[in-house]
């Protein structure tokens, strides 16, 4: 399957997953961070194994999609604003 045919972002996506969703998705962030942190050689190795797995179906030009969420998100999220009382 392509990734046009699955992907699905923004509004129409929450609205089909429920009004759950977003609380899921930040728990589901937040444990990727605390795991990434605190065991980097798992992260590293299940980031590999996805991304050989990702490209069964994408193109590596796909790729740069992930480097763009992740600019994204550090842009959207400065660590100096994230509301943290460290």
């Amino acid at each position: 399957m392509r990734r046009s045919q699955i992907r699905i972002r923004g509004p129409k996506r929450a609205e089909r997953l429920g009004d759950e969703y977003p609380c899921g998705y930040a728990a589901g962030f937040q444990e990727g961070i605390v795991q990434a942190m605190l065991r980097p050689e798992w992260a590293q190795g299940f980031y590999h194994k996805l991304r050989a797995y990702y490209l069964l179906t994408h193109t590596s030009e796909d790729l740069n999609d992930w480097d763009d969420a992740a600019q994204k998100t550090a842009r959207a999220i400065p660590v100096t604003n994230a509301g943290l009382n460290a």
